[in-house]
């Protein structure tokens, strides 16, 4: 059997889903649901041992109510090298299909073909999030996708973000020793965007750990509505504090890029 792998990247709204991961339980997530449509639309083939739907794996594994505008992964497959591959620009088009059908809340946006030596997580150079908070009154059309504050001060908000000029210790906002990473310090890039009532926070680095992002906004917010002092702020990223800062909900947290040489 020949080995394939294709490239793939996609968008979702992660109100619907239990994160990325596949769980192996009834419970809904990302690659769950692209393994499902692949299996599906391949079906016919999978049957006759044509093609063997190997794993399907990840860049970056988001949290159950998380959102992607851009995800990626990639796919490996068997196959019979007497039988024809289907393109991944049909498998594209397939899943699309079903996805729209289904009102899933995702959608494929590239498929391509890859070498074996590509891996969507390991290759990747850099990840970029955005957390989006929403100043004013609570609205149900806003509560999946924005953290809705009354009021915040922006100018301590741009304060707080110049701890991000140096590098950052992880023990207090994520458990560092559970991912096996030696050195805790780390840099990251960030950045905000006010437009009007809205305010996007851009997070860059090589990779982040479960949650970093929900803690460290949960400071952010913290200081700058005068909940903790910034002796406080400080310690949560010089790791000093021993504990771990407020964590911002899921539903105002995306995944905005993944970048690959």
């Amino acid at each position: 059997m020949e080995v394939k792998r294709y490239f793939g990247a996609c968008e979702y709204i992660g109100t619907s889903f239990f994160g990325w991961q596949s769980q192996g339980t009834e419970n809904a997530t990302v690659a769950g649901l692209i393994e499902f449509g692949i299996k599906h639309i391949l079906a016919k083939p999978i049957k006759q041992g044509n093609i063997e739907f190997v794993e399907l794996k990840g860049s970056s594994r988001t949290d159950t109510g998380v959102h992607a505008i851009y995800n990626t992964f990639h796919i490996d497959f068997k196959r019979n090298p007497q039988f024809g591959m289907i393109p991944p620009e049909n498998l594209l088009i397939g899943l699309n299909r079903s996805f729209e059908k289904n009102n899933a809340g995702i959608k494929i946006l590239e498929m391509r073909e890859v070498p074996l030596d590509f891996h969507a997580r390991f290759s990747a150079v850099s990840r970029e999030y955005i957390y989006k908070l929403f100043i004013g009154p609570e609205s149900v059309f806003l509560l999946e996708f924005y953290w809705i504050l009354e009021e915040l001060n922006i100018n301590k908000l741009e304060e707080a973000l110049g701890i991000f000029e140096n590098k950052i210790s992880l023990n207090d906002i994520c458990k560092v020793k559970q991912e096996k990473y030696e050195d805790d310090q780390v840099k990251i890039d960030a950045w905000m965007d006010i437009k009007e009532n809205e305010i996007l926070l851009h997070f860059r680095s090589t990779k982040f750990f479960w949650h970093q992002i929900r803690y460290m906004v949960g400071a952010l917010v913290d200081f700058s509505c005068g909940k903790i002092s910034l002796k406080q702020l400080n310690s949560f990223f010089s790791g000093t504090a021993g504990k771990k800062p407020s964590r911002a909900p899921a539903a105002g947290l995306y995944l905005a890029k993944v970048e690959y040489v």
